[in-house]
This record gives C-alpha cells, structure tokens and sequence, in this order.
C-alpha cells in the first residue's frame, strides 16, 4: 500500500510517519507542483514470525528413501550421480585443453616472427 504525500507535510511529522510505517510500505513524497520527487520506504523490521527450524536430516533421509522406493533402473541412484560428476570432470578437462588449442592458435601469427631462443644480451636491461 503506497500512498502520496507533500513533502513540506512528511517534513513536519517524519518520525511519527516512520512510525507508522509497516516495513517494506512506502509513502510518495511529491513536490509543490504535485510531481513526485521521492520515496519514503520504512526499513524497520517489524516482528517476524519464524517456523520452527525443520529437522534438515530427516527430511533428507526420507527424501532417499522415497527415490530409492521409486528408482526403476539397473544401477542405483548414486551410481548415476557419481557417472554424471566424472563425465562433468572429463567434460572440463576438454574444455581447458580446447581453450589452450585456441589460444595456441589465435597467438600463432603474433609469435610466428619471434625467435625460439633468445640471448643473454636480449634479456639484458640497461639502465642509465
């Protein structure tokens, strides 16, 4: 629920209108021409009803049990995962050796004019 007030109005009683202000609900404060020109939003945390904490374990204990009950397949179910994390790690191992090969490639014409080896007197700095 947003609501429009003149800011010399907001100006005269801010803290009573912070006050009442629910968190997160904002007031439009607009100018003498009636424009808007900016928002009030309350920051205030109101009382916040919490669930009580679940007990995380269990859940995922009887979640197993339920995909176990329904699994169709040859191979359990963690069978499959472990499958998909070594395929995952192969697949970016790939991806590495791919970007290397690009790179190799697209710095190929900028290295081609470069010698192998350089000298000593090449990697010499002079300071003067």
């Amino acid at each position: 629920m947003s609501e429009a007030m003149p800011i010399k109005n907001a100006e005269c009683n801010l803290e009573e209108l912070l006050k009442g202000l629910p968190f997160g609900e904002s007031i439009t404060l607009t100018g003498p021409e009636g424009c808007p020109v900016a928002l009030l939003v309350s920051l205030k945390p109101g009382k916040v009803e919490r669930d009580p904490v679940p007990d995380w374990d269990a859940r995922m204990d009887d979640l197993a049990q339920k995909v176990s009950r329904a699994w169709k397949g040859e191979r359990s179910a963690v069978e499959v995962l472990s499958e998909m994390r070594r395929k995952d790690e192969s697949t970016e191992k790939e991806e590495i050796a791919a970007m290397m090969k690009l790179s190799e490639i697209s710095l190929r014409k900028f290295l081609e004019d470069e010698p192998d080896i350089y000298t000593l007197e090449d990697l010499k700095v002079r300071y003067k």
